[in-house]
């Protein structure tokens, strides 16, 4: 029969000793997995903050080349423009220019509905602080970003009454600097002059050439009254033409852009004839 009580003589346990060192190995284990886990944390969000810069660059890059190719840079010019926007927004957010590589954008031919696109793509190393202590010193942010050009579908309203006859000049460079900002064979554009009558000079339609448009513009003469709203709805028959047609697709820009001088001096009314059938009439009657 084993005795009930605790021999003092006998030597203690070391179950206890081992668990104890079992305790220490897994929280040292642990304390490496949580450091580990904490510097990919803090090395993954520094390459977001960097991304997120990369793609605002981008962006600015994609903007402005776009804007200039619409402005009349050629395409190889417009493309380089974007590529050196994106680098200096890159350095100005201050990242260094040697860890900027593969900075490129390719303007896009149009598809189906005319639109174009600009499309720039970067990269960038970013250095790691925690990630470097298992061999992996910087790791490498990518991103692109697109600005596109819808075709434009604009009706030109002219002020040629005789008002303008001393401004008509102005009236003829702002309007010819205004259709050279236009791309050919991709933009519609309708001329509508007008004084107390209104001419369509150029139906809704894409051009080959700018001087398509200025030959028109240079011809014109002021003479007699203002009639806006005659004008203006014949511009806005243009482009609902152009949309009835399907020459004008979904995606385009539409609008009817007016110069004049001044406020409206003439009208045309049209009215509805009616048959009146009057009886006879009486003297007093």
């Amino acid at each position: 029969m084993k005795p009930l009580f605790i021999d003092p003589k006998r030597p203690p346990s070391t179950a206890f000793k081992s668990q104890k060192g079992q305790i220490i190995v897994i929280f040292g284990l642990l304390i490496v997995i949580l450091l580990a886990v904490t510097g990919y944390a803090i090395d993954s969000a520094n390459a977001a903050l960097k991304k997120a810069e990369l793609r605002k660059a981008l962006d600015a890059g994609a903007i402005a080349g776009m804007s200039n190719f619409s402005d009349g840079l050629t395409q190889a010019q417009a493309e380089n423009y974007a590529v050196r926007t994106a680098a200096f927004n890159l350095t100005e957010a201050g990242i260094a220019p040697a860890a900027i590589s593969n900075v490129t954008a390719n303007l896009l031919p149009a598809d189906a509905n005319g639109v174009r696109v600009l499309r720039v793509t970067g990269s960038v190393a970013v250095n790691t602080m925690f990630m470097r202590l298992v061999g992996i010193p910087t790791t490498s942010v990518n991103a692109l970003a697109d600005a596109s050009r819808n075709p434009a579908a604009i009706a030109l309203v002219l002020d040629t009454s005789k008002s303008m006859e001393d401004s008509l000049p102005l009236l003829k460079n702002a309007a010819k600097n205004f259709v050279g900002r236009f791309q050919p064979n991709v933009d519609q554009i309708a001329i509508v002059s007008f004084n107390h009558n209104v001419f369509v000079d150029r139906q809704m339609g894409t051009f080959a050439l700018t001087s398509d448009l200025t030959n028109i513009i240079d011809n014109l003469n002021s003479s007699g009254d203002t009639n806006i709203p005659e004008a203006l709805s014949a511009g806005r028959q243009e482009i609902e033409r152009g949309i009835n047609d399907g020459s004008i697709g979904p995606t385009a820009v539409k609008a009817i852009v007016l110069f004049t001088d001044g406020a409206p001096n003439a009208m045309r009314l049209r009215f509805r004839q009616r048959d009146i059938t009057a009886g006879p009439l009486t003297p007093g009657g």
